[in-house]
């Protein structure tokens, strides 16, 4: 069996509240998504030392990850359901670990998946959020308008498809809000979900035309624009 381990700065109190807190979550998601595969992401929490042991005799490693290990004070292991990449639900959870649990340093065990075994969080998080589409963090990338403000402005105006698309948009500049939207996208009906596919791909285009790809009529399309825009300007102004 190959486990993964999530070596944190967090104390073990604090990561066995969020892993609590993440297993909730998955159960809620399952619930919320009968038929589809499960997540399979059961993780616990064990004193770090004998894996912060493993991790350096099993792997040569360079000298940010070792100085980083040495402020490790928990570590979350799970049983390997095989590579992220293939499971993008896998890729959510992973993910909301990595950001609850701050600096610290991820070991993928002995099975190889293409990259370094064993990883900064920061950099796990990147190439998994790479995986998932996330927009690459550019440090010379010009100044972009504050997501928030552009959410506000949105509300202000009439729910339509063109609000829907602005905040996509805003969500797409925070990695935070991306994920919330992902996450939202998974537990949203079929319909729900092939609609803002089609119109974050295609566009506004006459609801008729809209309709007619929808399947349902223009008033239906109207009363789920506004429904979505009410939910999507919720979840991120949670």
């Amino acid at each position: 069996m190959n486990y993964w381990t999530l070596l944190s700065e967090k104390n073990q109190k604090t990561a066995e509240a969020v892993v609590d807190e993440i297993q909730q979550w998955i159960v809620d998601y399952e619930e919320a998504n009968p038929g589809r595969p499960s997540l399979n992401a059961d993780g616990w929490v064990e004193d770090p030392e004998t894996w912060v042991e493993d991790v350096k005799e099993e792997n040569q490693l360079e000298k940010p990850i070792l100085e980083r290990l040495k402020k490790c004070k928990s570590a979350i292991i799970f049983e390997s359901p095989g590579c992220p990449k293939e499971n993008p639900p896998l890729l959510l959870v992973l993910n909301r670990y990595l950001t609850a649990t701050g600096q610290g340093v991820m070991s993928w065990g002995t099975d190889e998946y293409g990259w370094p075994q064993v990883q900064l969080s920061e950099e796990a998080q990147n190439m998994l959020e790479k995986f998932m589409g996330f927009p690459e963090d550019d440090d010379e990338e010009e100044p972009q308008e504050d997501p928030d403000e552009v959410v506000r402005e949105a509300k202000e105006s009439e729910a339509s498809y063109e609000q829907i698309i602005t905040l996509l948009e805003s969500a797409s500049k925070s990695r935070a809000k991306s994920m919330e939207v992902r996450i939202f996208l998974t537990k949203c009906a079929p319909q729900d979900q092939k609609f803002l596919q089609e119109l974050v791909q295609f566009g506004y285009a006459d609801e008729e035309t809209m309709a007619e790809r929808q399947g349902c009529t223009k008033e239906e399309l109207r009363v789920r624009a506004a429904t979505l825009a009410d939910k999507i300007f919720a979840l991120l102004n949670d």
